[in-house]
């Protein structure tokens, strides 16, 4: 994702999760948006092995940031909630 056009704002009272598919792939799920059964799903690259820490750094991010709006991942910007997160690959809401 590296277009403007590429983004997804979601309330954390929606986060369902968050899974290692691969080493390079993390998974992150939220209720879905339009209110319905389905799941809105947003994949991240991360460098291989360290899942774990990218995933702390979100889980902390979410459970302590002051801030009103997280940033997990800004492919524009290259902005990253942490070094090992490179891109976000995929947003499904």
């Amino acid at each position: 994702m590296n277009t403007t056009s590429d983004n997804i704002l979601l309330p954390v009272s929606g986060f369902l999760g968050i899974d290692a598919t691969s080493a390079t792939n993390l998974s992150m799920t939220f209720k879905s948006v339009a209110g319905d059964a389905d799941e809105a799903s947003i994949q991240l690259t991360v460098t291989t092995g360290k899942a774990k820490e990218v995933c702390n750094a979100i889980v902390d991010a979410i459970s302590f940031s002051k801030d009103p709006f997280v940033v997990i991942a800004d492919d524009v910007n290259s902005v990253f909630i942490h070094p090992d997160l490179t891109a976000c690959s995929t947003i499904a809401p």
